[in-house]
């Protein structure tokens, strides 16, 4: 699938000015990224573009869910998104790396259009939380997989009981000391 044709702006055609864009980013637009870890969700995007004959500045707001993998019991679940940012886009003589790209990239004179798609991707993977759990019930209960939660304490219960001491290092300790 080509996404770059979906998610950009011809603002070459456009005059100076103020213009709103939004694009709708869904599990299509996911998966069509091979390593990424969020492969379904449903997102909006709202870009408003500011045009002057010198640069480009958008204001970009993405909202609404996609789907993560518990780190506690692997179940998938979906979790809100939220990201704004701002993107300055200024002219040049060629394109800057988007990998360099924070809030500030360069765009050859000769380009007609601005692709975002590798934009969108990068702020919802940076939008993703490190620690990634069912939230709790109204009771502050887990919705984690009770079976996996189960699982998860015998072994937990098992390797408590690993670990006694072993007495071929217990002389060793007493060197610490």
């Amino acid at each position: 699938m080509n996404t770059q044709a979906r998610y950009s702006i011809e603002h070459k055609a456009l005059s100076n000015g103020v213009y709103p864009f939004e694009y709708q980013i869904d599990e299509k637009f996911l998966s069509s990224f091979e390593h990424s870890e969020v492969k379904n969700g449903m997102l909006t995007a709202h870009v408003v573009l500011r045009k002057s004959s010198t640069f480009l500045h958008l204001d970009i707001k993405m909202e609404g869910e996609i789907e993560v993998e518990c780190d506690l019991c692997l179940d998938k679940f979906f979790i809100p998104l939220l990201h704004e940012t701002e993107l300055t886009v200024k002219f040049g003589q060629t394109n800057s790396d988007l990998s360099d790209a924070d809030t500030e990239i360069t765009l050859a004179e000769t380009e007609t259009e601005l692709v975002l798609d590798k934009h969108f991707f990068d702020y919802i993977n940076i939008s993703i939380p490190t620690r990634k759990t069912h939230p709790d019930d109204a009771q502050g209960n887990s919705t984690c997989n009770p079976d996996m939660l189960n699982l998860l304490e015998t072994l937990n219960a098992d390797n408590e009981d690993e670990k006694t001491s072993d007495p071929r290092w217990d002389a060793l300790k007493t060197l610490m000391n």
